[in-house]
């Protein structure tokens, strides 16, 4: 299964293409776009509102994140890492999906 998004201005334009497209593969038009690979489309009068909130509130709870206090900067912009600061992930393999998952963030 693959899945394409459709998006033109002309409403007889996208009929026209999907009427196309059916006639050489097996289709299932699902008509409005609400989400679709992690982005929430909101529709309003003049254009379409993209978010990722809810992959990445998703996210966050996989990762058991949500259970710290929300804070506006996450570090102070003066902070110096160092390697050995920290603990490691005790799950190798959350980790790796949790950085596979951000590069589908903003």
């Amino acid at each position: 299964m693959d899945d394409i998004v459709v998006m033109e201005t002309n409403p007889s334009a996208v009929d026209h293409l999907i009427t196309q497209l059916s006639k050489e593969f097996e289709l299932v038009d699902l008509q409005d776009l609400q989400y679709f690979l992690g982005l929430k489309v909101k529709r309003t009068v003049n254009s379409m509102i993209l978010s990722q909130q809810e992959y990445l509130f998703d996210l966050l709870h996989m990762i058991i994140i949500d259970k710290d206090k929300p804070v506006g900067t996450p570090m102070a912009s003066n902070t110096i890492l160092n390697l050995p600061d920290g603990e490691p992930m005790a799950d190798t393999t959350l980790y790796r999906m949790t950085v596979g998952s951000l590069q589908y963030a903003p």
